[in-house]
């Protein structure tokens, strides 16, 4: 981190801690609690954006942003899974996925942003607990 404030801290720290998990800035807000004004949080995850210590995605049309921790930089060359039932975050290095972004660019002539790309679904602990989105 370039500097370090109070706030700044507390949420790089919660981050770190929950680097397995996605969030959005409501999210965040009401994890925070009153220890960091909204402008504020916006302001820190900005900065955490552009210093590349968090990566920012939008996850459909009419839906809030979403932000996850990057956990090194490895992040970037593979894709990640997103329970919807528990939110937490797989990072999927597989062979399969990485044909399949050959064959994407070779077949179709389309470039995948791996960084950006998020697949959702439900993990297996929420499937074999009956929970389902």
């Amino acid at each position: 981190m370039k500097y370090t404030t109070k706030p700044r801290r507390m949420l790089y720290d919660f981050f770190k801690s929950h680097s397995d998990s996605c969030y959005t800035a409501d999210e965040l807000e009401e994890q925070m609690g009153e220890t960091m004004g909204k402008a504020t949080l916006y302001r820190t995850l900005s900065a955490f954006a552009d210093e590349g210590m968090i990566i920012k995605y939008y996850t459909g049309e009419g839906k809030p942003a979403s932000y996850r921790f990057k956990v090194s930089d490895s992040c970037d060359f593979h894709f990640h899974l997103r329970c919807l039932v528990c939110g937490k975050l797989y990072h999927v290095d597989c062979e399969v996925m990485d044909d399949m972004v050959d064959h994407i660019r070779r077949e179709h002539g389309f470039s995948v942003d791996i960084v950006h790309t998020t697949m959702y679904g439900v993990c297996r602990e929420c499937e074999a607990g009956g929970q389902h989105e």
